[in-house]
């Protein structure tokens, strides 16, 4: 065969006998491979569980750094963060309602009468506590009493003269001349 000859298993006895060459870099055998291979995968996984364990406590030492327990009672009033109607990728806070129940640690049953299902279980995560408006801050309960606008001078503008027609009426396209040209006639320097 191509001008070689073939070793067979006595050649190969007989070189190794006479170390005429060497069985170490010959291929191991199929039981040795194995042993191998699984030896390096134990020692693999050793050294992947080690650093998930390193990564997963630095993990968390980032995220308890903002973190704060959060609990609620029944009856309590919050805010869930729930999909829009009409938009399921989009979300924001709706709300108040109320808390009726911790079924577990972290988990809370919401009702949520006005929509689609009237009962949530939801995470903590999706909750933020509802603090009412006092009454004397809210902008449309306010009342202003008499006594203080009457304390305040009451300053009046005089009324623009009418422009004499002699220049159009200023428009958006108008330039700038013609804005300067108006506001001299009609005696008002806001317009």
């Amino acid at each position: 065969m191509s001008g070689r000859t073939v070793p067979g298993p006595l050649q190969l006895v007989k070189s190794a006998w006479l170390q005429e060459s060497d069985l170490s870099t010959a291929k191991q055998n199929v039981v040795e491979f194995i042993l191998n291979t699984r030896e390096g995968l134990r020692h693999a996984l050793d050294l992947a569980s080690t650093h998930a364990a390193q990564q997963r406590s630095k993990a968390k030492a980032w995220y308890d750094r903002r973190a704060r327990l959060r609990t609620f009672q029944p009856g309590d009033k919050v805010l869930v963060l729930l999909p829009m109607p009409g938009k399921p990728l989009h979300t924001k806070y709706h709300g108040p309602y109320s808390v009726e129940q911790q079924p577990g640690p972290v988990d809370y049953v919401n009702s949520t009468p006005e929509r689609r299902k009237i009962k949530r279980v939801c995470h903590v995560n999706l909750l933020k506590p509802y603090h009412d408006r006092e009454p004397g801050l809210d902008p449309a309960v306010v009342s202003i009493p008499i006594n203080v606008l009457t304390q305040f001078p009451v300053i009046e503008c005089p009324a623009p003269t009418p422009c004499s027609g002699q220049f159009p009426v200023a428009t958006r396209n108008a330039t700038p001349q013609w804005r300067r040209r108006r506001r001299l006639n009609s005696g008002c320097p806001n317009i």
